[in-house]
């Protein structure tokens, strides 16, 4: 090993047990605990940076076989900037008294992408450096997002020392960052499902919900929630185009690459590839990416030769797919129409007549196609357009040879099932499979009839488009997109059912409101669309008066239609303008009567200090009110496609040949490799269920206390994946007591504070939300509550015993928590209103 290379392991090694140290307790140096009274009173605050870092990975992205002469210096600058990350971190244990968790946990992400960094500098072997090189080179962006922690209150001059207490804000702080935690622990989880892409959209979905809300009523870090925000966007986006491209968010991704290549699919196997990339990437599954590369390799040949024009290509196809070819078509003649206008009928403004040319460019519509794709990852305005129908579910289970949500232990039938099988003496295996005493894996897949049937309620969407000429560029572009694909939504469930008792309205404003256009039948639909992107808008900005218009609207259509359920106003703007909230309270109210109303403000480019105040006050009555801001790098990325950098989905080239030849050619090049893919799932699927049979037994035999394993919330996924509802269900029962039980073997504790009470109630909270937000079915639930609880552990400061010990010292505070938990997990009758 080199001289350099030794000193940079060591400098490694150094910060790993600072880092460990200061995450854990706050035994750190004496110099910063003497200072911290100092640093407190000069109201200090760590500075963090992870500039450095990024630099290092794009050195690694750049390079096809970093060395040390292309990356040393950009590894040394990342090397320094750790350490004075870390420097502040323990600062900051110091002046807080306690170990900062989120801090810490950030430190490790960064110190872990340093080490594989450095390995791949020094390998031992040719295929680690590469191996490892990729893995920095891949590594996830949100890995490098600064702790989510509050910004501490401007105090003001008048402000005396004993207005906050320091005891009473530092609690308060601790309940407050345990909820922000919440966040984080959905991303990883969401990172780590990589085989079942249903529950990895929801995962990252509940984790944008969480977030919203906390920006919402939290005065946050701004870089720390737009980090976070722009990586669940990327993340959405992808799935989203993955989907429309033919996988199957249901069903195994592996088993998907066999049947695509069996029936000789091509092109979907081409997104199903793509999909186990950009999961095996994000991961960080050293395996998983070692298979998924050579599949890419196999399937889309060298990546590195892919140009801008394919991935243009690949996401006006996504968009064809996901929007429908008619919007499409419809959007691209619509800004042709708008440019012959505009040329034939000059703007006596020239300053606006070039804003106009600028704007109806040619490529305008591949801009507005392109920021459509990403608006569902963009923006939560409370729910989906959709009908709301009446549906009976009836529901089955079948074994299938694929994997499935479910997995379960049945008697081996045939030496098919052998391979398979819980095999414990070789030499009883003929004996146990003649008598039926051998037991094989089974996926189980769930299946759902449905009988449909129209019922006479309705709901209304209302958009108010800011139509001021700060508005010109990728500001409106992404306003418009946001309409076109509500109304695509629309046209696409009007052309499945047309009894849909759903309406878009929609209207654009500036110093004055402009005409609200009800959008209800398929013929509306294309008009509106026309309408969108065949014209240049601009003018002043009246926000009031055009939230006033929108609840005018929702209150003529609670008047005029009996039947209607639920209505949400969207307003998008990038205008400061001043708002008297009691006019707006009053009007929402008195339009929306006993119709549930929603309101969502999309800030774009510019924040609206208003708004958003206006939005978290109502947030905290209760209302349904969502805040979402996007910057302007951002919305430029959103048209330009820059925000994909996956691999396209479409590539022009195609096998010859009928069904069956390509499927010959597609086995002869990716068939060994979706072999050995299928082998590292059974694989791993073996080890981890023998594993946890060899644990039972070791805790039977030894009588280990339950609660000083680790690792509960894993164990309690294979419990889920084994059907196995008694082990599962004592499990849970341990975490989660009933009301009127009392948990047992409980540490001793002299004391339990009404803080961790408080920290256990947002726990509770936290986890209700999420298992709400996730769903599943209810082994999965129960499995969800058991891993977040473990997770938030560390973050609330409380060890398992002291937490079992809270539950019983405050169980008549916390039974009603405990009590929507316990309601969360229990079967769920077939589902009354279903989306279509």
């Amino acid at each position: 090993m080199s001289e350099p290379s030794e000193r940079r392991r060591e400098a490694l090694r150094t910060l790993a047990e600072r880092i460990e140290r200061v995450g854990k307790r706050t035994d750190v140096s004496m110099l910063y605990r003497v200072a911290a009274p100092v640093f407190g009173v000069l109201g200090w605050k760590p500075v963090l940076s992870a500039e450095a870092a990024r630099e290092l990975v794009a050195a690694f992205a750049a390079e096809a076989r970093p060395t040390e002469q292309s990356t040393g210096v950009a590894f040394a600058s990342a090397l320094a900037e750790l350490e004075r990350n870390v420097v502040n971190v323990e600062r900051l244990a110091a002046v807080r008294k306690r170990p900062p968790v989120a801090h810490a946990s950030w430190l490790r992400r960064v110190y872990e992408l340093l080490l594989r960094a450095e390995g791949a500098l020094a390998p031992v072997d040719d295929t680690e450096a590469e191996e490892l090189a990729d893995l920095v080179a891949t590594t996830d962006p949100i890995a490098f997002a600064l702790p989510l922690v509050p910004l501490a209150p401007k105090k003001g001059p008048s402000s005396t020392p004993d207005a906050d207490p320091p005891e009473v804000s530092e609690e308060r702080e601790r309940v407050v960052l345990l909820e922000l935690a919440a966040v984080d622990h959905l991303l990883a989880a969401a990172r780590a499902e990589h085989e079942v892409l249903s529950r990895r959209r929801r995962l990252f979905e509940a984790a944008r919900q969480v977030l919203l809300d906390a920006a919402a009523a939290l005065p946050l870090d701004p870089s720390a929630v737009n980090e976070r925000k722009n990586a669940i966007l990327v993340e959405i986006l992808r799935l989203d185009r993955f989907e429309a491209a033919g996988v199957d968010f249901e069903v195994g991704l592996v088993h998907q690459a066999r049947t695509a290549t069996s029936r000789g699919e091509e092109a979907r196997l081409r997104a199903v590839v793509a999909a186990l990339d950009h999961v095996a990437r994000s991961s960080g599954d050293v395996s998983l990416r070692r298979l998924s590369r050579r599949a890419t390799q196999a399937t889309f040949g060298d990546v590195r030769a892919i140009d801008e024009k394919a991935r243009r290509e690949s996401l006006e196809r996504s968009a064809e797919e996901q929007l429908g070819g008619d919007v499409c078509a419809r959007v691209k003649q619509a800004y042709e129409d708008a440019r012959l206008r505009a040329a034939s009928s000059p703007n006596k403004d020239l300053s606006l007549a070039d804003a106009e040319r600028a704007y109806l460019a040619e490529g305008a519509d591949e801009h507005l196609l392109s920021a459509s794709l990403a608006v569902d990852g963009a923006f939560d305005l409370g729910g989906t357009l959709s009908p709301v129908r009446v549906v009976a579910e009836h529901r089955s289970f079948r074994r299938v040879p694929y994997p499935a949500h479910s997995l379960t232990l049945v008697p081996a039938e045939t030496i098919e099932d052998i391979p398979d099988a819980l095999i414990e003496d070789p030499r009883t295996l003929v004996l146990q499979l003649a008598t039926g005493r051998l037991l094989s894996r089974r996926y189980v897949l769930e299946e759902v009839k449905r009988t449909t049937r129209v019922v006479m309620t309705s709901e209304i969407r209302v958009f108010l488009l800011d139509g001021s000429g700060s508005m010109l560029g990728p500001r409106a572009r992404v306003r418009d997109a946001m309409l076109v694909a509500e109304l695509a939504t629309l046209a696409q469930r009007l052309a499945v059912v047309r009894d849909v008792r759903t309406a878009v309205f929609f209207g654009y404003f500036t110093d004055e409101v402009g005409p609200i256009v009800k959008v209800d039948s398929a013929k509306a639909t294309e008009r509106a669309i026309s309408d969108v992107c065949a014209h240049v808008r601009s003018g002043g900005t009246d926000i009031q008066k055009a939230l006033i218009a929108a609840f005018d609207v929702v209150g003529k259509a609670r008047a005029t239609d009996k039947e209607l359920a639920r209505a949400q106003v969207v307003l998008v703007t990038d205008g400061e303008a001043p708002v008297d909230e009691a006019v707006v309270v009053a009007a929402r109210e008195l339009a929306s009567g006993d119709v549930p109303m929603g309101v969502s403000v999309v800030a774009l480019g510019t924040e609206n200090p208003a708004l958003r105040g206006l939005v978290a006050r109502q947030r905290a009555k209760g209302e349904r009110a969502f805040y979402h801001f996007v910057d302007d790098a951002t919305l430029t990325a959103m048209v330009d496609g820059s925000l994909d950098r996956g691999l396209p989905l479409h590539l022009a080239k195609t096998t010859p040949g009928d069904t069956r030849s390509i499927a010959r050619t597609l086995d002869t090049t990716v068939g060994q490799i979706v072999t050995e893919l299928e082998d590292l799932a059974r694989e791993r699927n073996l080890d981890a269920l023998e594993h946890l049979d060899e644990e039972r037994q070791a805790l039977r035999e030894v009588g280990l206390d339950p609660y000083a394993v680790l690792t509960e919330g894993e164990r309690a996924r294979l419990e889920s994946i084994q059907k196995d509802h008694a082990s599962l269900g004592r499990r849970y029962g341990r975490w989660f007591p009933e009301s009127n039980t009392t948990p047992t073997r409980l540490a001793t504790l002299d004391e339990v504070s009404t803080a961790d009470a408080e920290a256990v109630h947002v726990m509770l909270a936290s986890i209700v939300e999420v298992v709400r937000l996730v769903g599943g079915t209810e082994l999965a639930r129960r499995a969800d509550a058991i891993d977040l609880v473990e997770r938030l552990l560390p973050d609330a400061g409380l060890t398992p015993g002291r937490y079992f010990a809270t539950l019983a010292t405050h169980s008549s505070r916390l039974a009603p928590a405990l009590e929507t938990l316990h309601a969360e997990m229990r079967p769920r009758a077939p589902r009354a209103v279903r989306e279509l």
